[in-house]
């Protein structure tokens, strides 16, 4: 009995030569009977302290025996002799693939130089009982049963963290006459084959290797591939992933692949560049820094599904079921770690802001409709409250895919439209899942990185009441247009939402306030603010909005104003060229003047001729109407006929608001403070309060312990972006509207991007 060394090569480039190291073992002499050792094309799996290989080939004759290598001791032992005796023996066979579930050792395939093994009944053999098994196997259907016999193929196998079932994926060989280049994928616990269709070899190929990283992507290298019905030797790479990457996987991939250079480029570079993914985190860190330097208590709140994620959790590995879980209890856990900051800001003595970085409905855009709806019901949630009441603001940084295309590109190198218009869709349903939040803002990539991060700012500072003089501010402004009927089929429109909106204006002692109740809802969900509108001395009008309860909305509705009537609309929101839209459809019972009445709003900075291009097509655009007297809902409203009331506003152009007394103040600055709570019900006290600041410009109010516009100084803001976050313009304000996931998945179109905006006044 002669001694048998056991070798690995390792390829290693080092910086002195190109060496190829070899490093070898010695073995021991067997310690059991003496055997003949197969020299090549055995198959090897590790366990434990122990190399086990199954079968090969001398050159002249096959087998499927079993010998382990101890690793600690350097000794030889052989596990299991093929003798014949046993009709579950397998055959001998080199050229196979070996899949070990740490009980079992699959031997896959492989055959002799005139055979090939199927599939359909494939060797295990059981370490505990020492002994062989034929198992049975089966597919998804009867036309799709089992790969083909062959031998030559590739394989990897991955276990899955969460239930510990273990799959081998087989890719390519060779039956003697045929290449193969299908993917197919075996769980060993069901013992089910399923056809990976999606998965194919770009070319026939066998003798090659494959391998899986961490992440699950297949790696497959070199071989012999067959083109054009020759074969010759490759040394390509190919990947495909087995698994659902993560976001920063794909962002990642799309980086290296639309931007050659990227390895030439320092930090410096990409940060001055912004591309494509600059907008999210830069946007973040920039908006701490600025209202921390105003004395604001800032609070950001970290994504989720990263803490999940890093704990060790692989979304990817998930099955349907699974994911699904996954997903609710990620939902579940981003509301705790959000109510806990928001319970934290709620008891800041200073001003405060919480910046989350993503937000409760992020999930709806990417799941089907029928698992959002049965989350929301086993969870006793709804639309309305997870998007509407439970942040202050909405923001989505547009795809850099999407109005800054050059970033996906060298400047060398053409854009790749497929890569583009599928980062374009992946944004789309971003922010189709935050249509229908009352504050919702769209910053596009209209102006240069810089500015997108400015508008950013800008538009929250808007939102809160800060002036921000001329350092961030973007002209922009609310126009209005008459829509004639006939309103297109529901088909035409882009993703909407509808809502039931009820207005009422309501008693004012003070004949230069207006004042009012707007509730809004959707499937019988209801939000509820309470505006004051009231100009002040040096020209500044103040419009305050406080978010409601149920039970204040009904006490208020008391203060109904008996000289107007309660006006009913219907409210579409929608979103196209990258411009966020409402369409008023007003509703019996109203006064004639509203009967059919449709006006479209939205927020803009484009010129006339620019706004023109951006406008619905599929909708009957009559004339602008911005600034027209007779298109204001508090006129609208008027239950008295317009020539025999004084409560008529004549004059709501040029920056002016007519109020009753016929006192006429210039608008200078509209400073608008949404007071809100962190969530489902906020409860509102009786005082309105407000004062101005003049230094610091910021509208501090007191509502039940709340000061400078927010409730015990909590402000909450909900940052969006997609896997290519970068900006677009803060126009979109008003967005009375709302999110259905099934609505977000349809059919999704992308166009021209704009600068554009949206504003919920008078």
């Amino acid at each position: 009995m002669q001694a048998t060394k056991f070798s690995i090569r390792v390829h290693a480039e080092s910086k002195f030569s190109n060496t190829n190291f070899f490093f070898y073992v010695r073995g021991i002499h067997y310690s059991v009977a003496t055997v003949k050792f197969i020299d090549f094309t055995l198959a090897l799996v590790c366990h434990g302290s122990y190399l086990y290989t199954v079968g090969g080939t001398t050159g002249y004759e096959y087998t499927c025996d079993i010998h382990r290598f101890d690793l600690r001791r350097s000794i030889w032992e052989v596990v299991y002799i093929c003798s014949g005796k046993d009709e579950l023996e397998p055959h001998g066979r080199y050229r196979h693939e070996l899949a070990f579930d740490g009980k079992m050792i699959y031997v896959l395939g492989g055959g002799t130089s005139t055979e090939s093994y199927g599939f359909l009944e494939i060797p295990a053999f059981d370490l505990k009982t020492n002994s062989w098994k034929i198992l049975n196997t089966h597919g998804e259907t009867e036309e799709t049963m089992v790969p083909a016999p062959r031998r030559c193929h590739g394989s990897v196998q991955y276990t899955d963290e969460r239930n510990g079932v273990t799959s081998v994926v087989i890719s390519g060989g060779y039956n003697g006459d045929r290449v193969f280049n299908d993917v197919w994928r075996l769980n060993l616990s069901t013992l089910r084959w399923t056809r990976l269709r999606e998965c194919i070899l770009p070319c026939p190929v066998y003798f090659h290797s494959a391998a899986l990283t961490p992440e699950g992507r297949m790696y497959i290298f070199g071989g012999i591939v067959k083109m054009n019905n020759k074969v010759k030797r490759t040394n390509a790479v190919y990947s495909a992933w087995l698994t659902i990457p993560k976001l920063s996987e794909i962002c990642w991939e799309a980086l290296n692949y639309y931007w050659e250079d990227l390895k030439d480029a320092s930090p410096d570079e990409l940060l001055s560049m912004g591309r494509p993914c600059g907008g999210k985190t830069t946007g973040q860190t920039r908006l701490c820094t600025f209202f921390e330097n105003m004395g604001w208590k800032v609070f950001r709140v970290p994504e989720t599904a990263t803490v999940l994620l890093s704990g060790g959790i692989k979304f990817s590995d998930l099955n349907a079921e699974e994911a699904f879980k996954f997903q609710e209890n990620l939902l579940r856990t981003m509301i705790q770690i959000e109510n806990t900051f928001f319970q934290l800001g709620e008891s800041c003595s200073r001003n405060c802001l919480i910046i989350c970085d993503r937000g409760a409905m992020d999930a709806s855009a990417f799941i089907s409709k029928d698992k959002w709806e049965l989350m929301m019901a086993s969870n006793g949630w709804n639309n309305v409250e997870l998007r509407d009441n439970r942040y202050n603001q909405i923001i989505h940084m547009v795809s850099a895919a999407n109005g800054a295309e050059e970033f996906y590109s060298t400047e060398e190198h053409a854009c790749r439209s497929e890569g583009v218009e599928l980062a374009r869709e992946l944004d789309y349903k971003a922010a189709a899942a935050w249509v229908g939040h009352p504050y919702f803002d769209v910053i596009d990539n209209s102006q240069d990185f810089e500015s997108k991060i400015c508008r950013m700012i800008e538009c929250v500072c808007q939102k809160l009441g800060i002036d921000t003089g001329d350092r961030l501010r973007a002209s922009s402004r609310k126009v209005k247009f008459l829509v004639t009927a006939p309103l297109p089929a529901d088909s035409e429109f882009p993703p909407f939402q509808d809502f039931d909106v009820v207005h009422n204006y309501l008693q004012s002692n003070n004949p230069k306030m207006q004042a009012r109740l707007r509730k809004r809802g959707q499937k019988g969900h209801w939000s509820y603010i309470h505006t004051i509108r009231r100009p002040k001395i040096c020209g500044q009008v103040i419009e305050v909005k406080t978010q409601l309860t149920h039970r204040d909305y009904l006490n208020m509705l008391a203060q109904r104003d008996d000289s107007h009537f309660t006006i009913f609309k219907r409210r579409r929101c929608f979103l196209i060229n990258n411009q966020y839209f409402q369409l008023d459809i007003y509703r019996k019972p109203a006064h004639r003047r509203c009967q059919g009445l449709m006006l479209l709003e939205t927020y803009t900075a484009l010129t006339a001729d620019e706004l023109k291009n951006i406008l619905p097509q599929f909708l009957i655009i009559e004339k602008e109407v911005t600034g027209n007297p007779d298109y204001s809902m508090f006129n609208l409203s008027l239950l008295e006929e317009w020539n025999s009331t004084n409560k008529y506003c004549p004059n709501l152009q040029h920056g002016t608001m007519q109020l009753a007394d016929n006192q006429g103040i210039p608008i200078l600055k509209n400073l608008t403070t949404m007071i809100q709570s962190n969530g489902i019900d906020c409860k509102t006290g009786n005082t309105l309060d407000p004062i101005i600041n003049y230094q610091q410009t910021i509208v501090n109010k007191s509502v039940n312990g709340a000061r400078n516009g927010l409730i015990n100084g909590k402000a909450t803001f909900a940052e969006r972006c997609n896997i290519n976050d970068d900006g677009q313009e803060p126009e979109i304000r008003n967005g009375d509207s709302t999110m259905r996931p099934d609505e977000s998945l349809r059919e999704l179109k992308v166009d021209k991007p704009q600068k554009n905006g949206f504003d919920n006044r008078f």
